[in-house]
């Protein structure tokens, strides 16, 4: 909540001093004022998911390039996207960050869930009883195959 009424002071300023001083200088405040606008950011976000959306109902399979198993790029998507519709940082607590990001993109969805369904977090932040437990690293996150 701090950081919400931060960001929209911030960004009120940006946008009057931008209209105050016109110029390259006004000009790179509202520049900079437009770069954070979160519409602008989860539209352009959309619209390279789109282009993804595109290419997985052009393949063969739900896999990019027609593959029968997940590519290098299809896990990378799967990583993002179960961060942004998924689970991904303590179940039971946080939920989807963006649960609405890839509404109408019939690819993706289908991509996500069956990718969803077949991965499993080799590493939670579940069960901790204090920061203590994970005060050393255990190493990066992988995902296996469940089953």
């Amino acid at each position: 909540m701090i950081h919400g009424v931060a960001k929209k002071s911030y960004l009120a300023t940006l946008r009057r001093r931008g209209a105050e001083l016109g110029g390259e200088t006004g000009a790179a405040c509202l520049r900079l004022a437009a770069e954070r606008d979160t519409a602008l950011v989860m539209e352009e976000a959309r619209a390279m998911l789109r282009a993804f959306d595109r290419e997985l109902q052009a393949s063969a399979t739900e896999f990019f390039c027609g593959a029968s198993e997940p590519t290098a790029a299809d896990l990378t998507l799967y990583g993002m996207l179960e961060r942004w519709l998924g689970n991904s940082l303590c179940p039971g607590l946080n939920g989807p960050a963006q649960p609405s990001v890839i509404d109408g993109m019939p690819g993706l969805s289908l991509a996500w869930k069956r990718m969803h369904e077949r991965f499993q977090r080799d590493c939670t932040l579940s069960e901790l009883d204090d920061f203590a437990d994970i005060a050393t690293s255990v190493g990066d996150v992988t995902w296996s195959r469940k089953g």
